[in-house]
């Protein structure tokens, strides 16, 4: 079976799982799996190699998540789509192929 070569995580915290168990298994990241993240948490940037992820505005995201669920309580929304903005942290976890 052939090995992955890249593991696109939901958070930092299953990217720094998938790191431990890439190096518990012989293996280094980047230079044989790539690892990304989503969230940038605070530890993020401390990880061997720093992990590249995806930096979101948590309390923007709590802020509309709020109103939106009081609107939807209060029957004056239906439901919506959401637009966060968000930016790449690229970093070391990620090789470039050739």
């Amino acid at each position: 079976m052939p090995k992955p070569t890249a593991f696109l995580c939901f958070s930092d915290l299953m990217a720094f799982g998938v790191m431990k168990a890439i190096a518990e298994a012989g293996f280094s990241v980047p230079e044989d799996i790539s690892v990304t993240g989503f969230d940038d948490l605070v530890f993020s940037s401390y990880t061997q190699p720093a992990l590249t992820t995806i930096q979101q505005d948590f309390v923007e995201i709590g802020s509309k998540s709020a109103k939106l669920l009081q609107e939807l309580k209060e029957g004056k929304q239906k439901g919506q789509h959401l637009y966060v903005a968000h930016q790449l942290a690229d970093r070391k976890s990620v090789r470039k192929l050739n």
